[in-house]
């Protein structure tokens, strides 16, 4: 019993220290939003807003063949990550500004159009 509780205390400081590593280095506290036709910039900042628009971003479709768009009508700001994007009717197109020759689609774009809207 004396050998087995170091081991137990260890094994959770690494547990601690695990979790508390992970925890929040990633949290992006606001997204910047620049409508491009306007050149206005607003900030997004309500938490619930924030991960719909990651939450979008992570599960947008890769789609093959050669990008070739318009301008973009919005960029988005995240973190380091720059984003141009497109909405047409209920879903959006999306690049990623350091990785332009591959192009994403969001279904379901609506919610996130409509919080680009109401912050611009």
């Amino acid at each position: 019993m004396v050998f087995q509780y170091p081991h137990t205390v260890s094994f959770v400081f690494m547990f601690v220290l695990i979790v508390s590593a992970c925890s929040n280095s990633n949290t992006v506290k606001d997204i910047k939003v620049t409508d491009m036709n306007n050149n206005k910039t607003a900030t997004i900042s309500d938490l619930k807003e924030i991960q719909t628009i990651e939450n979008a971003i992570r599960t947008a479709k890769k789609l093959d063949g050669i990008v070739d768009v318009a301008n973009p009508q919005y960029t988005i700001q995240i973190g380091e990550e720059s984003y141009f994007l497109w909405f047409q009717d209920q879903s959006a197109t999306l690049i990623n500004e350091q990785k332009t020759e591959t192009i994403y689609k969001i279904e379901n774009a609506g919610e996130i159009n409509k919080i680009i809207r109401a912050t611009l």
